[in-house]
């Protein structure tokens, strides 16, 4: 299935609530399989970010990226705005994801109620 990083980001936050939640085995089993095919990807996706700060930040006399707090600190905010397109064009492209599918009726007839987020968020793994 394609899907961008950016709406991984998304699923797999929803994805780890309800991993938390006494689901059917079957439900359960393809959400954790899910989890972990999504964190493979965000994982190069942030290992690609952490390069993009190290590129354009600040950096102290040891080499480290510069911070004033929790914010990263850039030489200019023509610097810092170039790094947030990088980003977000990281955040666009596409990849190939080995999605593991659920019939609907197994989450309907669970014991879990869910909201529309959630269903929205688990609908790229949902067969009807």
């Amino acid at each position: 299935m394609k899907i961008t990083n950016r709406e991984l980001q998304s699923k797999v936050q929803v994805l780890s609530m309800l991993s938390n939640k006494q689901l059917p085995v079957k439900v359960s089993y393809a959400i954790a399989k899910n989890i972990n095919s999504i964190n493979k990807e965000l994982k190069i996706v942030d290992s690609e970010k952490q390069k993009l700060i190290k590129d354009y930040a600040l950096k102290n006399e040891h080499g480290e990226v510069k911070t004033e707090g929790n914010k990263i600190l850039f030489p200019s905010d023509e610097k810092e705005n170039e790094c947030n397109e990088k980003y977000n064009e990281l955040l666009d492209i596409e990849v190939d994801l080995d999605v593991r599918e659920i019939n609907i009726n197994e989450l309907l007839n669970s014991n879990v109620d869910f909201t529309p987020g959630e269903l929205m968020e688990l609908d790229f793994m949902i067969l009807e």
